[in-house]
C-alpha cells in the first residue's frame, strides 16, 4: 500500500477532495497558498515523464516480448474503450445522485477527462519497482498514448451531447 500511496495519488485525491467541496473550493480560487504551489505542480508531468523516460531508457529487460500486437490493442480498448465508458456512467450517475453539482461543468469535464486519460505514470512505476513485464508495459502505454486522443475527442463529444439533451 505504501507503493501505490504516491504523492501524485495523494494530491489528486486531496484535489478531488477540494473540487466536491464548495466552500473549500472557493476558499481556494483565492488562496495564496495554492498561487504559490502552482509552480511546483506545473512541473509534475514533465519530471514524471522524465522519471519514466530514464527507467524505460536504462530497463535491461527491453527484449522481445510474447505480447502480440492484437494483445496490445485488447488492452487498450478495455482501458480507453471499456473503462472509459464506465467511468462515463459513474460521472453521470453522480450527477444524477446529486454528488457532482449539475451546475459545474467544469468539474464534470474534469471528471470525464480524468476517466478518459491513458495508463502512464503510475503503473509504469509500480511495474518497475516490482520488475514486472517492463516491455510489455512500454508497448501498451504507447499504444494508449497514441489512442488517447482520438478516444478523448469522441468521449467528449458524446459527453457534451448527452448532458446538453
Amino acid at each position: 500500500l505504501r507503493q501505490v500511496m504516491n504523492p501524485v495519488l495523494l494530491a489528486s485525491l486531496a484535489g478531488l477532495g477540494v473540487a466536491l467541496i464548495e466552500p473549500l473550493r472557493e476558499w481556494c480560487k483565492e488562496s495564496v497558498v495554492v498561487k504559490i504551489l502552482e509552480g511546483p505542480a506545473n512541473t509534475t508531468v514533465p519530471i514524471t515523464l522524465l522519471a519514466i523516460g530514464g527507467q524505460m531508457a536504462t530497463s535491461t529487460h527491453l527484449a522481445p516480448s510474447g505480447l502480440t500486437a492484437r494483445s496490445a490493442l485488447g488492452l487498450c480498448f478495455l482501458r480507453l474503450g471499456l473503462l472509459n465508458a464506465l467511468w462515463s456512467g459513474v460521472v453521470v450517475a453522480l450527477v444524477a445522485a446529486a454528488v457532482v453539482p449539475e451546475e459545474d461543468r467544469l468539474l464534470q469535464l474534469c471528471l470525464l477527462i480524468q476517466g478518459a486519460m491513458p495508463t502512464a505514470a503510475n503503473v509504469v512505476i509500480l511495474c518497475a519497482v516490482h520488475n514486472a513485464y517492463p516491455a510489455e508495459l512500454s508497448r501498451v502505454v504507447v499504444g494508449m498514448q497514441l489512442l488517447a486522443v482520438p478516444v478523448l475527442a469522441v468521449s467528449l463529444v458524446l459527453y457534451l451531447g448527452f448532458v446538453d439533451a
